[in-house]
């Protein structure tokens, strides 16, 4: 069961109830739209480059599905995690690069996590209503070269 019911100022207000019982028959599960929970964009993150030496410079294009919205960049190698690169998105805009060195730490490979938080409109439209909270999260796995490892034959 759903509620709704607008105040003197045209401002909406909802309630869901799912977990009711009728006597007699059989227990039917209903559908309701309750929403617990905000749910998560994707971020695409695209690489200039599918393999990294130690010490180059990678540059990825972080593609938001809102703006503007703040967040952060991770470096993961097996479970050692890097500081964190914080980012920002402006508005009107749908995406930012972030560059940074590869450390030989990484070798063979790391993923790269990215987060980001902000606010989109409401799929339902009410006067004066702040906009819904945004959570976006996407990563990407890189690979790092290990010829720096390998030996030189006669």
């Amino acid at each position: 069961m759903s509620y709704s019911v607008k105040d003197e100022q045209g401002r909406l207000a909802m309630s869901f109830y799912d977990n009711f019982y009728v006597s007699g028959g059989y227990e039917k599960e209903i559908e309701t739209q309750k929403v617990d929970y905000v749910p998560t964009d994707t971020i695409t993150i695209v690489p200039n480059a599918k393999n990294y030496q130690p010490d180059d410079t990678c540059e990825l294009l972080i593609l938001a599905p809102f703006s503007p919205a703040n967040g952060l960049v991770i470096f993961d190698c097996d479970g050692q995690v890097s500081q964190p690169i914080q980012l920002q998105i402006e508005l009107g805009k749908n995406s930012t690069t972030v560059e940074f060195k590869i450390s030989k730490d990484w070798i063979p490979n790391f993923t790269v996590h990215a987060e980001l938080t902000g606010s989109i409109p409401r799929e339902t439209e009410v006067i004066d209503s702040p906009h819904r909270p945004a959570i976006a999260t996407g990563s990407v796995t890189l690979e790092v070269s290990r010829d720096i490892y390998k030996l030189n034959g006669l």
